[in-house]
């Protein structure tokens, strides 16, 4: 229970930080930006839920659980770097913009390879289950 309460006072903080120190401009970027970061936290909850589920479970779904809370974690990450690179002017001043698009880019495919890792173990764990009854 504790771990939700502290997941919920980091999506409120990540979302306040978003909209407070990223947003420059437009009138519909501040909704933009609260929906998406919203949708992001959510995404990074729904990994820690997952594994946490998964805990008790047979070793290949809980590696699943595990390579979801990674990889969605790394996924928050790529966006954030998204995010700054787009709206952050201290952030662009500090790191060009060909290493935030490195940095963007490896972690987008990191991330996708462990949720498409935890998903193929999920397949594997049910194909075991299912051969053995």
């Amino acid at each position: 229970m504790i771990i939700w309460i502290v997941m919920l006072a980091f999506a409120f903080w990540s979302i306040s930080f978003t909209l407070v120190h990223l947003y420059q401009g437009g009138d519909s970027v501040i909704y933009i930006l609260a929906i998406y970061g919203t949708c992001l936290v959510m995404l990074v909850m729904g990994g820690f839920f997952y594994f946490f589920l998964t805990n008790k479970l047979g070793s290949n779904i809980l590696k699943s659980g595990l390579l979801f809370m990674v990889g969605s974690i790394i996924f928050f990450i790529s966006d954030n770097c998204l995010a700054h690179g787009k709206f952050d002017t201290v952030y662009r001043d500090l790191i060009s913009q060909r290493t935030n698009t490195f940095l963007i880019m490896i972690t987008y495919y990191v991330a996708q390879f462990f949720i498409g890792k935890g998903t193929f173990l999920v397949a594997v764990h049910y194909c075991e289950e299912k051969s053995i009854k």
